[in-house]
């Protein structure tokens, strides 16, 4: 009987598992899609630590065709900056923000919105049990 309950919960574990590796992807693949491919890969590497590679995905992303992603890689270069302390670099950034951003209208909005990015950044660092804070 216990074999049997063990494989079980072993069995179960492994959907629960699954399950939340697929819940993860999916949201994954939302964000991608709302911020591009290029701003994805810089999340992704600021989510690690890299803020070279995430500077980098960013200033392509600020080029891309589409106005979504451009904006994504506008915000990805504030938050990047605010992760590494760089706050007057990051609200630098406002007044680009705000030309092309519609739902910013002013720095006040702006900052808010940064400071709402940056504690997305943190949630989804603990998420993938990344540090929350860079060394």
């Amino acid at each position: 009987g216990a074999t049997a309950g063990a494989i079980s919960g072993a069995a179960a574990d492994a959907q629960q598992e699954e399950t939340f590796r697929a819940a993860q992807q999916e949201k994954q693949d939302r964000i991608r899609a709302k911020i591009g491919d290029d701003a994805f890969a810089g999340l992704t590497a600021l989510a690690k630590c890299d803020h070279p590679a995430a500077l980098a995905n960013a200033a392509t992303a600020r080029t891309s065709a589409n106005p979504d992603y451009a904006i994504a890689g506008l915000w990805l270069e504030a938050i990047t900056y605010s992760d590494q302390a760089q706050e007057d670099t990051a609200r630098g950034l406002y007044p680009d923000i705000i030309a092309a951003d519609p739902k910013i209208d002013d720095t006040t909005g702006a900052e808010a919105r940064r400071r709402e990015l940056v504690e997305g950044l943190t949630r989804i660092r603990g998420e993938y049990d990344l540090p929350t804070v860079c060394a």
